[in-house]
């Protein structure tokens, strides 16, 4: 087998189809990044479900390269300012990666159970990036000494896993527990207003960027945040004002909401029990 990719990659028509094959993939992958950079709040509207799972998968893995470059990257800096580590004799390294190990797993499990506790505590929500930053940096440390093990010692099964699955492990628990805290917010909702073409030229917009080969999105001129922007069809003639709504706004409907169920369910258990005090009689 050995042989055999030996021969490949030293014939001409194998080493220009790996390089082909791999500016390809580069390619690929950049043009994936680039869009998941510029994707923003207001593009996600205008996305259909399918795009929407295709971004978060996007988004998911460009997290996993950033972790993997991020830990061997610092695994590497670790090697080249300390060459050789011994952890396996008492002394200074061993205690600070026994220490850093356990405050790192202490940590670790807040940051797991962090969803209940903001759920609960809602002013809890504003460590939750402090407490991740701070797990990551002790996961960094304990796996800059597994990787220095590894370098110089020898290959281990025990610290050829670490190496190989702490990054992963911490980047899908990490995009976990932040899809769970985000689910608990409330929505980003806009209203939705159709504008005529007088109105537009008296607003004077200003171009924003392009949806597709007919929607453009234009800003108010002046306007320093993206509240309020409009949604232009230039060759159909249709405008669109979307408004974003205030989280005051949002809290409010959310309580009417909550209001009108509770008020239905209550009407529908006193018809049910109405039926049924009639049919004992």
């Amino acid at each position: 087998m050995l042989v055999w990719i030996d021969s490949f990659l030293k014939s001409p028509q194998g080493f220009v189809a790996l390089v082909s094959g791999l500016v390809t993939l580069t390619y690929f992958i950049a043009t994936r990044l680039i869009q998941v950079l510029a994707t923003d709040e207001i593009n996600k509207l205008f996305l259909s479900k399918v795009q929407q799972v295709n971004l978060k998968i996007w988004h998911f893995l460009s997290a996993v390269l950033y972790f993997t470059a991020l830990f061997a990257g610092s695994g590497l800096a670790f090697n080249y300012s300390f060459s050789k580590v011994d952890i396996d004799n008492p002394g200074i390294y061993k205690n600070f990666m026994s220490w850093s190990f356990l405050i790192f797993l202490i940590s670790l499990l807040i940051v797991i159970f962090s969803p209940s506790i903001v759920k609960k505590f809602k002013k809890f929500n504003r460590v939750i990036i402090p407490l991740i930053m701070f797990n990551m940096i002790l996961g960094l440390v304990f796996y800059c000494f597994v990787f220095n093990q590894l370098t110089y010692i020898g290959v281990n099964l025990n610290y050829l896993a670490t190496v190989v699955l702490l990054p992963l492990i911490l980047v899908s628990l990490y995009s976990f527990i932040f899809s769970k805290i985000n689910a608990q917010k409330l929505p980003i909702k806009y209203r939705i207003k159709p504008v005529s073409e007088d109105k537009i030229k008296i607003e004077k917009l200003v171009h924003g960027h392009i949806i597709d080969e007919k929607r453009t999105i234009c800003f108010p001129k002046g306007s320093t945040d993206k509240d309020i922007f409009y949604l232009c069809d230039f060759s159909a003639e249709i405008y669109l004002k979307y408004e974003k709504e205030n989280e005051h706004e949002q809290k409010n409907e959310h309580e009417d909401n909550k209001f009108a169920i509770s008020s239905t369910n209550k009407e529908i258990n006193r018809k049910v029990y109405k039926k049924e005090h009639k049919e004992t009689y």
